[in-house]
C-alpha cells in the first residue's frame, strides 16, 4: 500500500478571447482541489 499528496502552481499571460487585452491567469492545485482564475488588465494599466 502507498499514499501520496501533490500540488502544483501555474501563472501565465494570454489573450484567450482575442480582444487585444492581456489577461493574467493563475491556477493552484493541491490534491483533488483545483482553483484558477483569469483577470483581464484594464486599459489604464497597460503601457
Amino acid at each position: 500500500m502507498s499514499a501520496g499528496f501533490g500540488g502544483e502552481a501555474h501563472v501565465g499571460v494570454r489573450d484567450d478571447d482575442g480582444d487585444g487585452r492581456v489577461e493574467f491567469c493563475g491556477r493552484l492545485a493541491a490534491g483533488p482541489v483545483i482553483l484558477g482564475a483569469c483577470l483581464e488588465v484594464p486599459v489604464v494599466l497597460r503601457p
